[in-house]
C-alpha cells in the first residue's frame, strides 16, 4: 500500500471521528420532531437530486 494511499485513510477517519462527534452533540440537542423533520427534508433532496442527476 503506498504511503499516499495510507495517509489518505488515516485522515478521512479522523474527520469522520470528528464530524460524528459534532453530530451527535447537534442531534442531542434537537428535539425529536425537529430531527425526524430535518431528516426527511434531507431524504428529500437526496432523492430529487437523485432523480434529477440519473444517479
Amino acid at each position: 500500500m503506498a504511503a499516499a494511499t495510507l495517509l489518505t485513510g488515516i485522515a478521512m477517519g479522523i474527520a469522520m471521528l470528528g464530524g460524528t462527534v459534532v453530530a451527535n452533540r447537534f442531534i442531542k440537542k434537537l428535539d425529536r420532531n425537529k430531527f425526524q423533520t430535518y431528516v426527511a427534508m434531507l431524504l428529500c433532496i437526496v432523492g430529487v437530486s437523485m432523480v434529477i442527476m440519473g444517479a
